[in-house]
């Protein structure tokens, strides 16, 4: 069966890039006292700017983590601006995204994600304006504070203790377990998805859509591709880098680059993660967050689009795994070397982390 094939082809090529990917990341972020971050993202200029992009790529690629992480660095004290750039750059160019699409969507993809992310960023400083003044911001921020003085818990302290007698190597593998508890779902359901796509959707089908609606390749086209890719994003539930997977079979399906981009930026804004900001602030503030996000996204994707055609840049495509054979090549051997990593630090890490909640 074809769907099975595929499935398979792509957990087997999935695998050593995520498991690579989160171990580095794992470790960055074992580095990196997340409660120090807060201090440093005070202010509005572009060294903070730089420096909340700088903790969103080290921080969880998982986007409900994502999103609570910025609500947290808000409260303590972040400026709303920060808080939304460490939200976005924490599931668009966390380590572990950039290896899994040099890995699924090629090199050339690789630059227009990152290029296309960097754009994001500045999208959100001139469109934020827009949709927030500092009197609700400043509202927001003080019901935050209100609400975490009423839900301080002793247990709290008690995690942190026991946290702090660790050593390295199990504070990392607790984080690699605890990572991976975060998105397996998100995960397993993109490769479902993403494989049932592939199957199912002919390559080139978006192409020959927009063929057969005389939607061409000027400014008017692009905008709907990117369009599309934010609206697919938001009723597709599932974000992190489970999403990347469906964007893959997106691309083979012949949306365009600002498209595919376009919809991963848009994992940000999922039916799920929308109802997560509206019990974080409230349905009007949740609203504007969604709005602000998703014009981000779909702007991103226009620009680098626009960048690519008048640049006359040639789109490098790689195969569809429909065509891509099985092979004894690296891809093999680098599975095999981080399967017997990964398995040891995700079995270790639950140990450890059921050893520190009956200790509580």
């Amino acid at each position: 069966m074809e769907f099975v094939e595929i499935l398979l082809k792509m957990i087997y090529n999935l695998y050593w890039p995520l498991c690579f990917g989160f171990l580095v990341s794992t470790y960055i972020r074992v580095q990196v006292s997340q409660e120090n971050i807060s201090g440093l993202l005070g202010k509005n200029n572009l060294k903070e700017n730089f420096l909340a992009i700088f903790f969103g790529a080290v921080s969880s690629s998982c986007s409900y983590a994502a999103a609570s992480m910025s609500k947290n660095l808000f409260q303590k004290g972040a400026t709303w601006q920060n808080s939304l750039i460490f939200l976005m750059t924490s599931t668009n160019m966390v380590f572990e995204m950039f290896v899994v699409i040099a890995v699924l969507l090629g090199r050339f993809f690789f630059y227009a994600e990152l290029i296309g992310a960097l754009i994001m960023v500045i999208c959100l400083r001139v469109f934020m304006p827009l949709f927030f003044n500092n009197k609700e911001v400043d509202e927001q921020q003080e019901e935050l504070n209100k609400e975490a003085m009423n839900h301080q818990q002793m247990g709290h302290g008690m995690s942190d203790n026991h946290e702090e007698k660790m050593g390295f190597g199990e504070r990392l593998s607790q984080g690699f377990y605890m990572e991976i508890s975060m998105v397996i779902k998100e995960i397993l359901i993109g490769v479902v998805v993403g494989s049932l796509i592939i199957t199912f959707l002919p390559d080139g089908f978006f192409g020959k859509l927009f063929s057969a609606l005389h939607i061409g390749n000027d400014f008017w086209g692009i905008l709907i591709s990117s369009i599309i890719g934010a609206l697919i994003a938001y009723f597709a539930y599932v974000c992190s880098v489970g999403n990347l997977v469906i964007a893959s079979a997106l691309w083979f399906g012949g949306l365009s680059v600002g498209g595919v981009l376009a919809f991963i930026f848009s994992d940000l804004i999922t039916r799920p993660l929308h109802l997560v900001y509206i019990k974080y602030y409230g349905k009007k503030f949740a609203g504007k967050i969604i709005g602000l996000i998703g014009l981000c996204a779909i702007a991103s994707g226009v620009i680098v689009d626009l960048f690519i055609k008048y640049a006359d840049i040639k789109v490098v495509t790689p195969s569809s795994l429909k065509s891509v054979p099985f092979t004894l090549d690296y891809n093999f051997y680098l599975t095999v070397f981080f399967l017997v990593i990964g398995v040891f630090m995700y079995f270790r890490g639950r140990n450890l982390s059921k050893g520190m909640h009956m200790s509580m």
